[in-house]
């Protein structure tokens, strides 16, 4: 079956740029259905099942891929490096879903923002990167965002908000090892094996915390994986497409989809120093990347 992206007609004439915006936007969209998705089930049910549901949901939908390719497309020679970065993100994960239970969701995606800072900060510190003053300066100026937004000594900052931040920083672990193997291992390799790892990982741990889940909301944990596979499938193909600097930009409208669903849905309202932290931390990360492709 053809790709769907290629059944639509005059997509494949547009131009390569606008195609990955396209991308972009799609992917917004998607982790903006996350929270809404996730928050629905937040309540009822622990971090550590909802994370192994949502894996084992993810892992069945890349079983038509499997089949169509044979069991020959999981050989690797980085199989430790998958299991490196799918235990990163199953501790990762868990975080964040706590965070999102127990925060405003647009804080939690503001927060989230700073993972790509987290990533070019392990780059120069473990992988060789060059660590330019230009470099340093930027992290500084985008952590300073994260302070806004926390505005610790104002503000109590609470756990939640800690363990969102702790999130970040994993998942920019994760992000690194992806990007480390990004030249050798097909993208939906890299799927298969981060859900159907993280699968077996998590499986303990949420049977130590099961609740069996009532048919409306396994239809919301589906939900949440639908979104999670769309978002990762969407980046992937925008910045295929298109330069990270020029589609990064749209990638930040998730902010404000994310705040416009939490008062529509939940009634949360978005803090000023939550808007104000944010865009720092976005334009420190637009003018990393931009940088970034510049060399």
């Amino acid at each position: 079956m053809a790709p769907a992206h290629r059944a639509i007609p005059g997509w494949a004439a547009l131009p390569a740029n606008t195609r990955g915006i396209l991308w972009m936007c799609g992917a917004v969209v998607c982790y903006a259905s996350l929270y809404v998705t996730l928050r629905q089930v937040t309540a009822g049910y622990s971090a550590l099942e909802l994370i192994f549901l949502r894996s084992a949901i993810c892992t069945l939908f890349m079983m038509p891929w499997l089949a169509r390719s044979g069991l020959v497309v999981l050989r690797t020679p980085r199989f430790k490096l998958h299991a490196c970065r799918m235990t990163a993100t199953y501790v990762a994960g868990v975080l964040w879903v706590y965070g999102v239970a127990h925060l405003p969701m647009a804080d939690v995606n503001a927060l989230n923002f700073t993972s790509p800072l987290f990533v070019v900060l392990i780059a120069m510190l473990l992988l060789g990167d060059a660590a330019t003053t230009h470099r340093w300066i930027v992290l500084g100026i985008g952590f300073a965002g994260t302070l806004v937004i926390l505005r610790p000594g104002v503000e109590v900052v609470s756990f939640a908000a800690l363990v969102t931040l702790a999130s970040s920083c994993i998942f920019a672990v994760s992000h690194s090892i992806t990007k480390y193997m990004s030249s050798t291992e097909d993208p939906n390799l890299n799927v298969f094996y981060l859900y159907g790892l993280q699968s077996v990982l998590a499986l303990v741990p949420a049977m130590l915390v099961w609740r069996t889940p009532e048919l409306v909301d396994l239809a919301w944990i589906v939900a949440v994986s639908l979104g999670t596979l769309g978002a990762q499938q969407c980046i992937v193909r925008s910045l295929t497409a298109s330069p990270a600097s020029l589609v990064m930009p749209f990638n930040f409208l998730q902010l404000p989809l994310v705040a416009v669903s939490g008062l529509v849905f939940y009634g949360e309202k978005t803090s000023l120093w939550t808007w104000l932290g944010a865009a720092v931390i976005c334009t420190a990360t637009y003018d990393l990347a931009r940088r970034e492709r510049r060399g």
